[in-house]
């Protein structure tokens, strides 16, 4: 894997020989700092400063004129005006996918942080008298000299809830830069500093409620646009769904313009799957994917297998790629399968529709209670009556409508009362309770969830750690772009009223109202959602005898014993039926096994000294 951004800051860094990786396209050093670039990074030397840019600006010539630069200037030129300019905040007045590092000498002060949205990765390391930091786990582990020791408190949230929205990550001493913020370094101290807001801008009020999908539509092709080259081969996910089929169908208008063609992939099932054990959706996206396909003559529909490979023959480079267990192993298989087809035809940037389960998609879930805080309780009502016509049970409603405005010990007895577990969890990793209970966590009531319901998404989408595309796409030479995730999109999202998601009683109704007319009707009115590696039980099953011996590896490392339930991973292996006869016995083996095991033996490497080779 190819390093891009690394650098030592501290006593003595100049004489580092932690950073001996070649070929190195630039490298500055100072008595205090070491700043290394690698492929497409920008770095410059600018008078007392050091610059270092890994990314793309999409607003540069708007900064060029604001900064009275010239149109030539370089990003590592554009960032330092934009510093010297707004200080701290300047990168909430650069837009695009980036990581920088900023060292001025003079004042022996480092700035190093990354965008809004955090596409791209960035870790940090620090030791008494440095700090480190590269946009690969590997490679800050190997500057930093730190001994490979496992993050005990984070194995145990990603464990329960399969996520960690703070700066931890599985290795003590390294954290993760968090979206929207940089770290500030000055003669020894650090602290970091936010620069994103999104929470404080008003929310939009219009008049018409289709203007929402109006100006949603613009903004959507504004951030599909920026995301596509002036040259070079484009492609871009397509399932079935919303998500991604808007994506495609923005690019494939935007470069039928150009005269340019675009390749759509879809992952198809091949092995054997039970249709009717997934209710509420459709296994094999081809025939809606084709659809959308099919409107554009410049667009080249290519269909990938989900079982061109065994999980196991690539699990393991993908962790060490992205510094942390996979979360989902049974569809990196045919992720994996896309990039290594788009690599081979030389495709340089592939688009997907990530986060737009919190952007354009997002299904106003929250507008109910939002309505009744605000003493709206005409519109409520009317909204829950589209919302019965829409199918929703009108107990449903009520309890949308109501538990959240409960004390969360209220809401929990009354959710006991109907039987219902408060607050699950959704990690499925066959953790040890007792791990759990002693790194804090004693059973679901001490989830609790944000009564804003904006800053409710915020939260999920800064907590989000959306840089494996990026990592996986790198790795094999391409470039990933989500127009989903951008931050205008974002910004947008966030100030729509929580109940235009909702309008009419038609859950996704931004996302289907902005795309009226555009995408095929029978995408539009599809209700169901896509099942992703729908044969995904077949494929595990395939790779059995895999699993039971990493099983018998895991048993061995003490740390791993300690936090998982082998126990019961071990059940699950014994008792594999050739075929799942129901939707729990279904996830058992392609979502908790698979899960549980990916988790153990990125433990057991790290606790043996296989990870990366440098086990300490």
């Amino acid at each position: 894997m190819s390093v891009w951004f690394t650098g030592v800051c501290g006593a003595d860094a100049a004489a580092t020989d932690a950073l001996p990786y070649t070929p190195l396209r630039a490298a500055v050093t100072t008595t205090e700092c070491v700043l290394r670039g690698e492929g497409l990074v920008a770095l410059q030397q600018l008078g007392n400063f050091s610059v270092m840019v890994d990314g793309r600006i999409d607003n540069a010539a708007e900064l060029h004129a604001e900064l009275r630069l010239a149109p030539s200037a370089t990003a590592a030129e554009v960032f330092l005006a934009a510093y010297l300019r707004w200080q701290q905040d300047f990168p909430a007045h650069v837009l695009g996918d980036y990581v920088f590092a900023i060292w001025h000498g003079p004042e022996r002060t480092l700035l190093v942080g990354r965008d809004a949205t955090g596409v791209l990765p960035l870790f940090l390391a620090y030791t008494a008298q440095r700090v480190h930091f590269a946009s690969c786990m590997q490679r800050v582990l190997a500057v930093s000299g730190l001994r490979m020791v496992a993050n005990q408190r984070h194995v145990a949230t990603r464990l329960r809830l399969g996520f960690d929205g703070t700066s931890e990550t599985m290795f003590e001493g390294v954290e993760r830069m968090p979206k929207g913020e940089l770290l500030i370094w000055r003669d020894g101290r650090a602290h970091r500093h936010r620069f994103w807001h999104p929470e404080r801008m008003p929310m939009l009020q219009m008049r018409d409620p289709r203007e929402y999908a109006e100006a949603a539509r613009e903004v959507l092709y504004s951030a599909v646009a920026r995301r596509l080259p002036a040259t070079g081969l484009v492609a871009a996910h397509l399932s079935g769904g919303l998500d991604s089929s808007t994506v495609t169908d923005t690019a494939a208008r935007l470069l039928q313009m150009q005269s340019r063609g675009l390749t759509a992939y879809t992952a198809v099932p091949v092995g054997e799957f039970n249709q009717s054990l997934f209710r509420g959706k459709f296994c094999d996206e081809t025939t809606l994917a084709r659809a959308v396909a099919q409107q554009h003559g410049n667009v080249d529909h290519v269909l990938i297998s989900n079982q061109t490979r065994t999980v196991f023959e690539d699990l393991d480079t993908l962790s060490e790629v992205i510094g942390r267990p996979l979360f989902n192993p049974a569809n990196s298989v045919w992720i994996q399968a896309i990039l290594r087809d788009a690599s081979s035809r030389g495709i340089g940037v592939l688009l997907d529709g990530a986060m737009s389960n919190f952007t354009f998609s997002y299904d106003g879930g929250a507008a109910l209670p939002t309505l009744l805080r605000a003493g709206r309780v005409l519109a409520a009502a009317q909204l829950g009556r589209a919302l019965h016509r829409h199918q929703a049970s009108w107990h449903h409603i009520a309890s949308v409508a109501m538990l959240p405005l409960l004390a969360p010990a209220l809401r929990n007895r009354v959710l006991r009362t109907f039987g219902r577990q408060p607050q699950a969890v959704v990690g499925g990793m066959a953790a040890n309770p007792a791990f759990l209970a002693a790194h804090g966590y004693r059973g679901r009531d001490d989830l609790r969830e944000q009564a804003d319901p904006r800053l409710r998404r915020l939260s999920f989408i800064l907590g989000m750690q959306d840089d494996q595309a990026a990592m996986f796409a790198r790795a094999a030479g391409l470039a990933s772009a989500s127009p989903t995730a951008d931050r205008q999109v974002i910004e947008f999202c966030l100030a729509v009223p929580e109940e235009q998601f909702c309008a009419g009683g038609d859950r996704r109704a931004l996302i289907r109202n902005m795309m009226q007319g555009l995408l095929p009707e029978q995408v539009l009115r599809e209700r169901r959602r896509g099942m992703q590696a729908a044969d995904a039980f077949s494929l595990m099953l395939r790779d059995r005898e895999s699993f039971v011996q990493e099983l018998k590896q895991m048993q061995q490392v003490d740390l791993v014993r300690q936090a998982m339930d082998l126990p019961r991973l071990q059940a699950l292996v014994q008792q594999w039926p050739q075929r799942a006869s129901s939707i729990a016995e279904h996830d058992g083996y392609t979502n908790v096994l698979p899960r549980a095991v990916s988790m153990g033996r990125f433990l057991r490497r790290m606790e043996q000294g296989e990870l990366y080779a440098i086990g300490g």
